[in-house]
């Protein structure tokens, strides 16, 4: 859907209301009053006539002591503005020579300006990017969305190893702090050493080693490392021999697909996936488009993948 189709006539400041709330929401908390205040840098006291506007519009739906969450028309229309704004951050860098922690205030002026039609003109000649300089994903046009959480490099213990997913951006001062560390999304890391008291972080970025506070480290989220590589050959076997069905519900809200895998044996779980390129996997790759999932066996870390085109509770 266009999404001139998705926007009714709001002004920036309701916008940025929106953007906010999709935001706080994704700590899968109701956003509160003060929480959303000190979000957008306003006084608690004016935040409740805006709420209640939106929720004439019926953007927003807000609790009396249990804060507001966003309607699918609010959702939708906080993700295109999430998208122009990550699309304006991507143009900025690598089309006009921005810096990577320079262009946060400049997409907040443009977002609110730019027509569809230009947002989409540049997503074009971009190429579509799926994630912003800072490794946010950016919306489709159809509102879908990687929403996939990460661990903090601060969460990490000792000896884990991990690709750096994505930053905030709303703080220069950190972005300079990180690319001054070689930290950037795409970079490989392990944690060699957590000082006590709060005290550094000690990693491996790349071929270096490097410290990062412990502050920082809480606004770098990273995708750690799975076990594949140590497992060995005949637990894998036994693995895929106690594989015995699947079932693939798309999950379009999302964006991404979500898999219930039955395995003799063990607990069935929800487990969340991403499209990925098909790669080989001790034979347990099937052909077709490949998902990638993760399940748990044996304390184990395992990766499997299966056809999209099969049926769902197929016998594999």
């Amino acid at each position: 859907m266009a999404e001139s189709a998705l926007r009714p006539e709001l002004t920036g400041q309701a916008e940025d209301y929106l953007k906010a709330i999709y935001e706080l929401e994704r700590g899968e908390a109701p956003a509160g009053t003060n929480a959303l205040a000190e979000r957008l840098g306003i006084a608690a006291a004016s935040v409740s006539g805006m709420l209640q506007r939106l929720a004439r519009l019926g953007l927003v739906k807000t609790e009396r002591y249990h804060g507001s969450r966003l309607t699918e028309p609010g959702r939708a229309v906080a993700l295109q503005l999430i998208r122009r704004h990550r699309i304006i951050e991507s143009y900025l860098v690598s089309r006009l020579g921005f810096e990577w922690d320079d262009v946060h205030d400049e997409a907040e002026r443009l977002e609110h300006a730019a027509s569809p039609e230009l947002i989409d003109r540049m997503a074009t000649v971009l190429g579509n990017p799926t994630a912003d300089p800072h490794g946010a994903p950016i919306p489709t046009v159809e509102g879908h969305v990687d929403e996939r959480r990460f661990a903090s490099i601060a969460a990490l213990e000792p000896g884990a190893g991990a690709r750096v997913a994505r930053m905030s951006d709303r703080d220069p001062k950190l972005l300079r702090y990180l690319a001054g560390r070689g930290i950037r999304p795409g970079a490989r890391i392990r944690v060699e050493a957590k000082e006590p008291f709060d005290g550094p972080i000690v990693l491996t970025v790349g071929r270096e080693r490097q410290t990062l506070a412990p502050g920082a480290a809480a606004h770098v989220w990273v995708e750690q490392d799975g076990a594949m590589a140590s497992i060995p050959d005949r637990m894998l076997a036994a693995f895929a021999s106690r594989l015995k069905r699947w079932q693939f519900h798309p999950h379009q809200t999302e964006g991404f697909a979500k898999a219930e895998v039955t395995v003799g044996g063990i607990d069935t779980r929800d487990l969340s996936s991403r499209t990925m390129a098909a790669r080989s996997a001790k034979g347990l790759y099937a052909i077709g488009e490949a998902v990638d999932v993760t399940g748990w066996v044996g304390g184990y870390n395992f990766q499997w993948a299966w056809s999209s085109g099969w049926s769902a509770g197929q016998d594999i």
